[in-house]
């Protein structure tokens, strides 16, 4: 996925508030508040002074013309840019799965997203057409967190999250196949681990899940200043 050139701007992170608004310096002093497409806590990248890649919308029914898009907490000359845009994932593992970059998961021809997987939720995507393997949903997690150099899902108590662990348990006892990929959206870490830390329960039901067969997968990206790719798999950590 890369931007168009034409619609990025670039400046330095002042603070985020409400959840939803993110105010941003720009080179010229000029300060401008742009939309945060991140609900989370957003821990360990709200980092005041860091460089900040924003993207511009022309469309006139927005309430905010800017989105914010990528945060960098390297340096100039060695950069290490994070997206924060939780938005991006599903089409980036869609763009992973039609390359066949994802391999655990790419002998199904047939794609479709948002798919019923209970009375109450959808699941991000549904996979059929396989000669071999059953249906499977799969599910997409958002990753930036890093601890230890290990790349660490979640960085706060997520109830949906749970919700979803258990629903896809639910769906491999009916005979599907069950698949979450966690997408690390950082190109500086060896291996993912569900965080025990910031939720114990999300850990618990991750080793549950994991027991009924549930599949769980991390892969990371390569971001530049205008860019966001899936690229190579990470080990899994278990325990």
């Amino acid at each position: 996925m890369k931007f168009d050139p034409n619609i990025i701007v670039q400046g330095t992170f002042i603070k985020r508030y409400k959840r939803f608004f993110v105010d941003i310096k720009l080179a010229d002093g000029h300060v401008l508040t742009a939309h945060c497409p991140n609900t989370g806590s957003m821990k360990g990248l709200l980092i005041e002074g860091a460089e900040c890649v924003l993207t511009k919308s022309d469309n006139p029914k927005r309430k905010l013309q800017y989105t914010w898009q990528f945060i960098n907490l390297g340096s100039t000359d060695q950069p290490l840019w994070i997206s924060i845009n939780t938005h991006l994932d599903n089409a980036l593992v869609e763009e992973a799965l039609d390359s066949k970059i994802i391999q655990n998961i790419n002998q199904y021809p047939s794609i479709n997203r948002e798919v019923k997987i209970s009375d109450y939720s959808r699941c991000d995507f549904y996979l059929t057409g396989s000669d071999h393997e059953p249906p499977c949903f799969l599910e997409v997690k958002h990753v930036h967190m890093k601890i230890d150099g290990i790349a660490a899902f979640p960085d706060s108590v997520t109830t949906r999250g749970q919700k979803h662990l258990t629903e896809l348990m639910n769906v491999k006892k009916d005979g599907l196949r069950a698949v979450i990929i966690y997408v690390v959206n950082r190109n500086d870490t060896t291996a993912f681990r569900p965080a025990h830390e910031y939720d114990p329960d999300y850990a618990a039901l991750f080793k549950e899940s994991t027991s009924c067969g549930v599949e769980h997968y991390a892969y990371q990206c390569d971001i530049t200043g205008n860019s966001i790719h899936i690229t190579d798999s990470l080990p899994v950590l278990h325990t």
